[in-house]
């Protein structure tokens, strides 16, 4: 690994400069932390933990594809509510455990890049200040970003230590939890050990990277967590249960499976249609490159090169702030990628352990965790955070080879400036599915949701809806159903165990229908006592004709209750 001492300010200076920056980073997220509510992802990343918690099973009981990361969520569930005594303020909870997390893996970016300068204390920073969608909440994205942006650092920076290596292992696993896809990066670079095994490959630059003692020590590091996530999956999974269930868990119609070519193809074409100016941008860097490639004066036009992958990087970021809230808000991430790649192959000095480990590993993340999602380009710019890591020491440490060169040092100025502006733009006007918090002016007083701030209708539909549930405290609890896609109703109910396949719903519709009766043919135990339907509301939608569900009620045994906000079904004796 590169570690001259290249950049000026070391030491204490260094570590007064990241405490600013850091602490401003901090203050940020925590007065952006309450705000923001509605949609239904952040209350369902919560519901299928919830469930566990109450005896049901994984790949049985829960049909939806992400429900992994209930490895990591059920701890902090079952904690919550002995402490607590109920679900109320569970959400927020979840986000300040987030900032927790997110707080300490920022810490740890900089203890490690330290040896790299005042780059560190930027990269850390600026790490702090990115949130995937804005949602500051525990979830598979969450979690397995800052567990792979964790394990980067680590290889990056591990040269012999053993512990490193183990660690980065056991962080490489938790992000695994939450991606499975991600297994590929152990599978490549098992790959590359064994090419780098080679003899005419030994003498290689990144041979020290890849051997097979690195190997070990990583592989030794997964299985910590790969031992408890078994006990996990033994304590809360049934095999014979699993394999019945397994062709409705695969008809998920937002994630169906694809083959590899098609998933390849659509990650193309993601990036492409990014934007209408993306392929002028990724046009432009191809030309980039190859007159990178083909001069045979590259050292002496140094500059030149870079500042024009700065450019790139530059005009990707600017064809983005028209929309920057509205749906870009994870896309400012990508960007950074053509000056850092580019700032890594002008290096004299390369520190092959980093690119690996973060730039290309970061890449890796975002083709599988795209293979997995319905959210496109979102999904796949988020995971360059990582990548992002890896690219500001990049370009941290060839502004550092090549002191005295004004133009790149300005032009990476104005690039790092732009891209921290609208970082931290995005997060202080952009909430996911509300409103920018300047509009945000009603808390949520009771429930799940309590503590939340969000617009008063959003506050008025949550509190009716809530007060609307309340009838079920005096009931006997029994397997509730909700007909809507706003999971966190199930969290409201609290006590009453879950009689749907997910409380995740895609929609209203007969392909749901279907999914419930599939369902229940397999799982007869999991027939509700309680059917609960939202009428329209602003969290979305009933497709559904009153008179057709007092229809459906009376033909299914079901006695019918009906109030101004919803139909409450419910078993008759």
């Amino acid at each position: 690994m590169n570690k001259e001492k290249h950049p000026r300010l070391r030491g204490r200076s260094l570590t007064l400069l990241w405490l600013a920056l850091f602490a401003a980073a901090f203050a940020f997220s925590l007065w952006k932390l309450p705000y923001g509510f509605g949609g239904s992802d952040e209350g369902f990343y919560l519901t299928v933990a919830h469930r566990l918690s109450l005896g049901d099973r994984l790949f049985s009981h829960e049909w939806h594809l992400s429900q992994l990361s209930s490895f990591f969520l059920l701890p902090f569930v079952k904690a919550y509510r002995a402490l607590a005594g109920s679900n109320e303020g569970i959400m927020l909870a979840a986000r300040v455990a987030y900032l927790v997390m997110h707080s300490l893996v920022s810490i740890v970016i900089f203890l490690r890049l330290r040896s790299f300068g005042p780059v560190a204390a930027v990269a850390s920073a600026l790490y702090m200040v990115f949130t995937p969608f804005d949602m500051m909440t525990l979830s598979y994205n969450t979690i397995a970003l800052d567990m792979l942006a964790l394990t980067g650092v680590l290889l990056g920076t591990a040269e012999k230590g053993r512990g490193a290596w183990m660690a980065g292992g056991a962080c490489f696993a938790c992000a695994v939890v939450c991606c499975p896809y991600l297994a590929a990066g152990y599978a490549l670079f098992f790959l590359a050990v064994a090419a780098f095994s080679l003899p005419k490959l030994k003498d290689i630059s990144g041979y020290g990277f890849f051997t097979w003692r690195n190997f070990l020590m990583f592989t030794a590091g997964i299985l910590v967590p790969f031992f408890l996530f078994v006990v996990f999956f033994l304590r809360h999974a049934s095999l014979p249960d699993i394999i019945e269930n397994l062709p409705g868990l695969l008809s998920d119609p937002e994630h169906p499976s694809y083959s590899l070519w098609f998933m390849a193809k659509h990650y193309v074409y993601c990036v492409l249609t990014a934007h209408s100016l993306m392929p002028v941008v990724l046009g432009l860097y191809c030309v980039h490159l190859a007159l990178l490639f083909f001069d045979g004066k590259r050292r002496e036009h140094k500059g030149f090169h870079f500042v024009f992958a700065l450019f790139c990087s530059l005009f990707a970021l600017v064809i983005l702030v028209p929309r920057l809230t509205e749906d870009n808000y994870n896309a400012v991430a990508f960007p950074m990628v053509f000056a850092g790649f580019s700032a890594y192959l002008l290096l004299e000095k390369k520190p092959v352990e980093l690119f690996v480990s973060c730039f290309v590993l970061g890449i890796v993340y975002s083709v599988c965790v795209s293979s997995t999602s319905n959210m496109g380009f979102l999904v796949i710019s988020m995971a360059f955070s990582v990548v992002n890591l890896a690219s500001l020491v990049f370009i941290g440490l060839f502004l550092a080879e090549n002191r005295g060169r004004p133009v790149p040092a300005l032009g990476a100025a104005m690039l790092l400036l732009l891209f921290a502006s609208m970082l931290v733009y995005s997060k202080a006007n952009h909430c996911f599915w509300d409103g920018a918090p300047a509009r945000l002016d009603s808390e949520i007083t009771a429930g799940p949701a309590k503590g939340i701030i969000t617009s008063p209708g959003l506050e008025e539909s949550y509190r009716l809806i809530y007060e609307d549930m309340q009838s079920y405290a005096e009931a006997e609890p029994g397997r509730l159903l909700v007909m809507s896609q706003i999971p966190w109703c199930y969290l409201i109910a609290d006590d009453y165990p879950y009689g749907s396949f997910s409380a995740w719903l895609s929609g209203l519709d007969s392909s749901t229908v279907e999914r419930l009766e599939l369902y229940y043919s397999i799982n007869p135990e999991m027939k509700p006592e309680y059917i609960h339907i939202v009428k329209s509301n602003a969290f979305g939608p009933l497709y559904l004709e009153g008179e057709a569900i007092a229809a459906g009620a009376a033909e299914h045994g079901y006695e019918l209750e009906e109030s101004s906000v919803s139909y409450k079904l419910r078993k008759a004796p």
